[in-house]
C-alpha cells in the first residue's frame, strides 16, 4: 500500500486517501510520518481531519490547554465556526462536557472575529446545534435568528423546535416552529418546500399524523407536494408507521423511496445480527426488481433515490453473506463513480466485522485509486480500533 500512496497524483481523490493514511499513522503513534503525508495535502477539509487527529494524540486534550489552536492558522473565522461546532457537538454526545465546552468557546471566538470584521451579527447553523446541545436555548436561538441564508435559517430553527419538542418544551417548539414558516416567503420558488417539510416530519414524529398531512397539502404545487411527501415517507417509515409510508409513496408516486427505506432497514437489520427473517430485504428487492426494470425516464432526485436504495440493499446482502446478489446490484448503477461508492460503503459495512472479507473486497476493486481508498479507511478504522 505504501508504494501506492507514493505514486499518488494530486486532487480530492487522493488528498481523501492520504488523509485517511496519515490519521492510520497517527492514530497508530506515528506522528512524524503523519505529518509527512500532511504535506501532501491540499484540500482544506482533509488538512483539517488530520490536524484534528494528531491534535487528539497530544497531552492535554479535553483540559483548558486545549484552547492551543487544533485547526490549521490559515483557516478562515467562518470554517472554523463549522469544525469546532461540530468537535463540541461530538464530544457532547460522548458525554465529555469539558471537552466540548473548550470546542464551543473556540467557535464562539471564530464568530466574534467574524463579527468583527463584517460588523453585522453572525450565527451558523452548527454553531447554533452545538450551543443547543451545551444548554444556552436562548443563545442558540439568537445564533440560529442570525444566520444570513433563509432556509438554512429556517431548517435550523426547526431542528432547536424538534430538540425542544423532545425534552417536553411543546409551546416553545410551537413557537420555533410557526417562526420558520414565516421565512417560507422569502426562499427562492425551487426551496420553499422546505420549511413545510420539515415542519411535517416534525409533527408525524410527534404523533400528529393529520397535522402532517394538512400541511404537506397545502401547497398547490404538485411538485412541492411530491417533495414534502416523500420525506415523509422516510419520518413515517423511521417512526415505524410502515403502512403510512406505503400509502405516502403510493400518493407521491415516490416508490423509490420507499425502497430506499426499506434497504436502510434492511441494513441496519443485518448490521445488528439479528435473528429471524429480515422482512425489509424481501420488501426492498420486490420493489427494486420492477424499478430497475421499468427504470424509463427519471428526474434527477428519483436516480439519486434509486441509487440509495440500491447501495442501501447491497449492503445488506454483502451483511448477509450473498455477494452473487451484491455483484448484481452494483452492476445495475448506472455509472463507473455511483458503483464504486457502493463498493466502498460495502467494505465499510463489512470492516470491524469481517475485516478478511473486507480486504478481499477492497483489493478486488479494479481502479488503483479506488484500491487504495478503501485500504486507506480501513487502515484507519483498524487503527482507531487498536486505540480504544
Amino acid at each position: 500500500m505504501r508504494s501506492g500512496i507514493n505514486n499518488l497524483g494530486r486532487g480530492y481523490r487522493a488528498d481523501t486517501v492520504l488523509a485517511d493514511y496519515a490519521r492510520a499513522l497517527a492514530l497508530t503513534g506515528r506522528e512524524d510520518e503523519a505529518a509527512v503525508i500532511l504535506e501532501r495535502i491540499t484540500s482544506e477539509w482533509s488538512r483539517n481531519q488530520v490536524l484534528t487527529t494528531l491534535a487528539a494524540q497530544q497531552p492535554g486534550k479535553g483540559d483548558g490547554q486545549s484552547k492551543n489552536t487544533l485547526l490549521d492558522k490559515s483557516i478562515g473565522p467562518e470554517r472554523r465556526v463549522v469544525e469546532y461546532a461540530m468537535m463540541s457537538e461530538a464530544a457532547f454526545r460522548r458525554y465529555k462536557a469539558d471537552e466540548a465546552l473548550v470546542f464551543l468557546d473556540l467557535a464562539r471566538e471564530a464568530a466574534t472575529d467574524i463579527e468583527a470584521g463584517t460588523k453585522a451579527p453572525h450565527g451558523h447553523y452548527r454553531l447554533a446545534s452545538a450551543l443547543d446541545l451545551a444548554g444556552d436555548h436562548e443563545a442558540a436561538k439568537t445564533a440560529a435568528r442570525a444566520i444570513a441564508d433563509p432556509s438554512n435559517r429556517a431548517i435550523t430553527l426547526i431542528e432547536l423546535a424538534t430538540r425542544r419538542a423532545q425534552g417536553g418544551h411543546k409551546n416553545e417548539a410551537h413557537a420555533l416552529l410557526a417562526e420558520a414558516a414565516v421565512l417560507r416567503e422569502e426562499l427562492p420558488p425551487e426551496k420553499r418546500y422546505l420549511p413545510l417539510s420539515c415542519a411535517a416530519e416534525f409533527r408525524i414524529r410527534q404523533g400528529e399524523t393529520e397535522r402532517a398531512l394538512e400541511l404537506a397539502r397545502t401547497t398547490a404545487s404538485d411538485e412541492e407536494r411530491k417533495h414534502i411527501l416523500g420525506g415523509l415517507v422516510h419520518t413515517a417509515a423511521r417512526s415505524g408507521h410502515w403502512t403510512l409510508a406505503k400509502d405516502l409513496a403510493e400518493e407521491a408516486n415516490a416508490q423509490d423511496t420507499l425502497a430506499s427505506v426499506y434497504g436502510y432497514c434492511a441494513s441496519g437489520f443485518a448490521a445488528r445480527g439479528e435473528t429471524g427473517t429480515n422482512t425489509c430485504l424481501a420488501e426492498a428487492q420486490a420493489l427494486l426488481d420492477d424499478l430497475i426494470r421499468n427504470a424509463g425516464e427519471r428526474t434527477e432526485r428519483e436516480r439519486c433515490m434509486l441509487n440509495d436504495a440500491i447501495v442501501a440493499v447491497a449492503v445488506a446482502e454483502s451483511l448477509s453473506r450473498n455477494p452473487d446478489a451484491v455483484g448484481k446490484l452494483i452492476s445495475a448503477l448506472p455509472d463507473a463513480r455511483s458503483r464504486q461508492h457502493a463498493n466502498h460503503t460495502s467494505i465499510n459495512a463489512q470492516t470491524g466485522r469481517d475485516t478478511t472479507l473486507a480486504l478481499l473486497m477492497a483489493l478486488n476493486m479494479e481502479r488503483l485509486d479506488a484500491k487504495l481508498e478503501a485500504l486507506a479507511r480501513i487502515a484507519r478504522f483498524l487503527a482507531a480500533e487498536a486505540k480504544n
